[in-house]
């Protein structure tokens, strides 16, 4: 996302989304609320990204649940 983008290249703050988080995974901002937001903008949980990027998970990460039978902004 381009705000990640910006916000760790023009801003040099830590990310909201942890989009590119592959440059150092502990440079997320309030790495305990990243799965509500991304949740908000039906993006996959950080620890699903991680799998299919072949991210390093932030130490501090912890698993938040999606409601069941959702996924990336589909409900079945």
């Amino acid at each position: 996302m381009l705000i990640d983008k910006r916000t760790i290249g023009v801003e040099e703050e830590p990310e909201f989304f942890g989009v590119w988080s592959w440059k150092d995974p502990n440079t997320i901002r309030n790495i305990e609320t990243i799965d509500e937001r991304r949740f908000k903008y039906n993006m996959l949980t950080l620890k699903d990204q991680a799998v299919i990027k072949g991210y390093v998970l932030p130490d501090l990460y912890e698993l938040t649940t999606y409601p069941d039978g959702y996924f990336y902004g589909v409900e079945y």
